[in-house]
């Protein structure tokens, strides 16, 4: 495909993206518990998990194994869903280009406010962030399930550098804390390419809130052992950033599991800096890496960041 291609697809969805939907209330196992819990405490209250820290400039992190950026493979094919039509949308939950499938789990809004650290806090509008992250079970579209791209998409900042996106909880796995992948993008038209990123980093979630959801909703039964396993302060890669880093990386969860869940965050940036994360590693395998191999990997150092 082309750049012009590109940038011609990239514009095109731009332009068609749903204005704001409300979810439908999640039905099934799980719900009279959750509804009456708010979102970022599992006996109710008000929430204050992260966001303290104003515009702290946020770390760099691994894109790890599961990127479908460019930088490795999946199932012998080169993974770049930023190339294809229909990537750039506010729904992550279903696939997209000619795929059908939908991720189950609870729904949750994503809304990030992208600022220049070094600039007052002021609003980075027109950056372009590329969302993804595992299903309730821990497995990841295109990777674990090549049938899927579900659960990736792109979004541009607006003025205020406010970016939404309508996905579920994210699921945990051996050897992660749950977690949330992104990288951001001076531009839209530069949303192609790993190397034109001006940050790559990861989001976190209350462990409270993680457990009362995966121990109350059936769809997220495989999450229940690794989480009991690890913590944010045990995690491999928020553990070595500071106090100040991971609050700002938290998630501060907002409204109930039933109607109104919302994550927030303020991600602080050096749009001046150069990033130095190196990607995951080709084929999915970066060394060092714990958790099990996608289905369809050849036998190897397993990957689990």
């Amino acid at each position: 495909m082309t750049d012009h291609a590109h940038r011609h697809n990239l514009m095109a969805d731009l332009q068609n993206i749903l204005p704001r939907r409300r979810f439908l209330l999640l039905a099934g196992a799980g719900l009279p518990a959750l509804a009456a819990c708010t979102a970022g405490s599992p006996t109710g209250g008000t929430v204050a998990a992260a966001g303290s820290d104003g515009c702290v400039i946020w770390p760099e992190e691994t894109n790890g194994p599961y990127p479908a950026d460019g930088t490795n493979s999946a199932n012998g094919s080169l993974a770049n869903v930023l190339i294809e039509s229909g990537i750039v949308r506010q729904n992550m939950v279903p696939s997209f280009a000619g795929l059908s499938g939908q991720a189950a789990g609870v729904p949750m809004r994503l809304r990030l406010r992208l600022v220049d650290s070094t600039n007052a806090c002021a609003g980075l509008s027109g950056y372009a962030v590329y969302v993804w992250h595992c299903d309730a079970a821990g497995r990841y579209s295109v990777y674990n399930l090549p049938e899927q791209n579900y659960l990736r998409a792109v979004g541009v900042a607006d003025s205020d550098g406010v970016v939404t996106f309508d996905t579920i909880y994210p699921g945990c796995y051996r050897g992660r804390a749950p977690h949330i992948h992104f990288e951001v993008y001076p531009s839209l038209e530069k949303a192609s390419a790993f190397a034109n990123r001006v940050l790559c980093s990861q989001i976190a979630f209350p462990d409270a809130v993680s457990k009362k959801i995966y121990e109350g909703v059936s769809d997220y039964a495989d999450s229940i052992v690794p989480l009991s396993n690890i913590s944010i302060a045990t995690d491999g890669i928020f553990a070595d950033n500071t106090a100040a880093q991971i609050r700002a990386q938290t998630a501060t969860m907002n409204g109930t599991v039933a109607t109104d869940f919302q994550a927030d965050l303020t991600v602080g940036i050096d749009p001046d800096a150069k990033p130095v994360s190196m990607p995951g590693g080709p084929d999915g395998f970066p060394s060092g890496m714990r958790g099990p191999p996608p289905d369809g990997f050849p036998p190897g150092p397993p990957p689990g960041k």
